[in-house]
């Protein structure tokens, strides 16, 4: 099994973990709702890439890279979701919401009607026997995925100027987490354009470093519900 297989299937152990630890712990705030959800279409994510990557079986390789996108499509959506429940932003950031759930979900839609639409095909690339070749759909979902995940993380960096002590501590924690994520799980798009996918690996330490802050956080008394009001 090669490393980046591994490392895909460790990310998907590890944010099934956390999401249900989160859900099962506290389910009613919707900051811990949004960020379960967050880790379930992560760990989707990354276990259709270790077994699109890992497969020797050019259909299940196809479908894997087919399964691995579309939930890809709901990771914006859920973190985005999750940072301003946890930011208690949703009121003022509603109307945006409603745009990105609304915009993922029809490009989800007609990647289901039309997945040659999405995924075209798999051929070998790099070290792997079997790697997605994009269709017009990867790019547009790619472009949007990109905008809101860069425009969430910009919202957790000026709360963090604003904040201080215990509150500036757990944004920290999430900020430092998204940037690690994200930045790798990015790699798999610029995949498609040469770039091998080293940071596939790096996956794994958002579910690790959110799992640490939340142990942290209970030892010092403190919870995500930190920022949950209402208004999410």
């Amino acid at each position: 099994m090669s490393f980046i297989a591994a490392s895909s299937f460790i990310t998907t152990i590890t944010s099934v973990f956390l999401g249900f630890y989160i859900y099962y712990n506290n389910r009613k705030p919707l900051v811990n709702i949004t960020l379960a959800l967050l880790c379930l279409s992560v760990s989707v994510w990354s276990f259709f890439y270790g077994l699109m990557i890992l497969t020797p079986n050019y259909n299940m390789g196809l479908y894997s890279a087919r399964i691995h996108n579309c939930a890809a499509m709901l990771i914006p959506v859920f973190y985005l979701h999750f940072v301003v429940s946890l930011l208690s932003k949703g009121k003022e950031q509603k109307h945006l919401l409603v745009a990105v759930y609304v915009s993922f979900i029809f490009i989800l839609l007609l990647s289901m009607v039309f997945p040659h639409y999405l995924i075209i095909n798999v051929s070998p690339r790099y070290t792997f026997r079997y790697y997605p070749n994009p269709g017009i759909l990867f790019y547009s979902y790619g472009m949007l995925w990109g905008f809101f995940v860069i425009y969430s993380i910009i919202l957790i960096f000026f709360e963090l100027k604003k904040c201080t002590g215990i509150k500036r501590n757990q944004l920290l924690y999430v900020f430092i987490a998204s940037i690690v994520g994200f930045a790798g799980g990015a790699t798999t798009f610029l995949s498609v354009f040469g770039v091998y996918p080293f940071g596939v690996p790096f996956v794994f330490l958002y579910t690790a470093t959110l799992a640490y802050s939340i142990l942290r956080h209970r030892l010092f008394d403190i919870d995500l519900n930190l920022y949950q009001k209402d208004d999410a």
